[in-house]
C-alpha cells in the first residue's frame, strides 16, 4: 500500500466509523488502526506502543494531522478540552473514490471491525485491549486463559466490564477467522 492508498483508507475508515459510531476520537482511531493492522492484517506499515489509553503510533498521528492539512481531514479539539474529533470532509471523500480501489479486502475488514464493535467505542476499546493482551494466545505462544486475560485487560482498563472484555474476546475469534485479506489487487 502507498502513501495515497494508506491517507485514502485511513480516510474512508474515519468516515466509515464516523457513521456508526457518530464521530471518532483520536484515541478510538487509534485502537480502530491499532486493530486493522495488527489483527486485521492490513499492510498499513504503523508501529504501535502501548500508552496508558491503549495502543499509540505517533506515525498515524502524523499520517492524520497531514490529512488535516490537505484537507481530507477535519480534526478538532474535543468537547471536553482532550483529544481531538476527527471528521472527513468533501475533499476527503473525493481522494477516497480515486485511490482506495486498489486495496482489495481493505473495505470489508474495516466494516468487520467496526461491526464487532458493536457500534460503541467501548466495545471497540474492549477488542483493541483483548488483542493486546492476548495476542500472544493468539500467535500459539502461550495459552493462557480466558480469566487472565480479562485480568490483563482490566489492569490496562479498569473500567471494562468483564463481559465486555468477554465479548471482545469471542469478537477476536470472528475476526481472526475471518476470510478476508487485505492486499493490493
Amino acid at each position: 500500500m502507498n502513501r495515497t492508498e494508506r491517507w485514502a483508507a485511513l480516510t474512508w475508515t474515519v468516515e466509515t466509523a464516523e457513521k456508526k459510531f457518530g464521530m471518532l476520537s483520536s484515541s478510538l482511531a487509534q485502537k480502530l488502526f491499532y486493530l486493522l493492522q495488527e489483527a486485521g492484517g492490513a499492510p498499513l506499515g504503523y508501529k504501535f506502543l502501548m500508552y496508558t489509553s491503549g495502543p499509540y503510533c505517533s506515525e498515524l498521528w502524523g499520517d492524520l494531522d497531514a490529512l488535516d492539512q490537505m484537507g481530507c481531514l477535519l480534526l478538532k479539539p474535543g468537547r471536553y478540552g482532550c483529544g481531538y474529533e476527527i471528521r472527513t470532509t468533501g475533499f476527503g471523500r473525493n481522494l477516497v473514490a480515486r485511490h482506495l480501489a486498489s486495496v482489495s479486502g481493505f473495505k470489508e475488514k474495516a466494516e468487520l471491525i467496526l461491526d464487532l464493535a458493536g457500534g460503541s467505542a467501548t466495545g471497540l476499546k474492549a477488542l483493541a485491549f483483548a488483542f493486546y493482551v492476548a495476542k500472544d494466545r493468539i500467535a500459539g505462544k502461550s495459552d493462557v486463559p480466558d480469566a487472565e486475560v480479562i485480568a490483563g485487560v482490566q489492569k490496562l482498563a479498569p473500567r471494562l466490564d468483564p463481559d465486555e472484555i468477554s465479548a471482545a474476546l469471542r469478537n477476536l475469534k470472528v475476526l481472526l477467522a475471518s476470510e478476508i485479506s487485505v492486499g493490493q489487487r
